[in-house]
């Protein structure tokens, strides 16, 4: 992320960053502008910190769901930033019950309520044209599949790429892939391991 950050500032115009320009500090992964002071700051989720001792103005957590974000990382991280700050959390879902979990149906609830700056943005993996593979010529779906791809309105193209990603020697199976690759909001929070029951037909 940090030399994602890096590469931004590095590729901009001359004009953008002679006018304004940032310096980069790899040892406490921080981008900072020379002239107004403000600063891209990283930090893991993990970390001790928790970003004590600053004054954000943003916040953007991604993969909420996995990298460490607790309830107490969240506390202490959102408490160096400033009320009304713009707060964006970014991830793939992990089942049910976790801090991202928490949060999006708060969100949902917010957004319900008509609460001014809330927002909750879903996109399905069809969305992505990437997810898209020629099938071969004798391949034909399952009743289920045809059925999936009439919900969703799949190409041809895409639905085998959902049969290559669940069951080819590469595929990580169709419960794996409700998480990592949701069709719908809720779907990668009603998928967990451990179920006694068949978590696909309670999906």
């Amino acid at each position: 992320i940090f030399e994602k950050y890096k590469t931004f500032y590095d590729t901009l115009p001359t004009r953008l960053r002679t006018g304004n320009p940032f310096k980069a500090n790899k040892n406490e992964w921080s981008v900072t502008s020379q002239v107004t002071g403000s600063c891209i700051d990283l930090m893991t989720a993990g970390g001790t910190s928790g970003g004590r001792g600053y004054s954000y103005q943003r916040l953007i957590a991604e993969e909420v769901a996995f990298r460490g974000w607790t309830e107490d990382a969240w506390a202490a991280v959102t408490s160096a930033v400033d009320d009304g700050a713009q707060t964006i959390l970014i991830s793939t879902p992990n089942g049910p019950g976790d801090l991202y979990h928490q949060k999006v149906q708060q969100a949902r609830e917010a957004v319900e309520k008509g609460t001014p700056g809330v927002y909750c943005i879903f996109e399905p993996w069809f969305n992505h044209p990437k997810y898209s593979r020629s099938p071969p010529k004798k391949w034909e779906p399952t009743q289920e599949e045809y059925k999936i791809a009439r919900k969703y309105g799949l190409t041809r193209e895409q639905l085998y790429w959902r049969h290559w990603r669940i069951h080819s020697v590469k595929g990580i199976g169709l419960q794996r892939f409700c998480r990592e690759y949701p069709s719908t909001e809720e779907e990668g929070f009603l998928t967990s391991d451990g179920s006694w029951y068949s978590v696909e037909l309670l999906n």
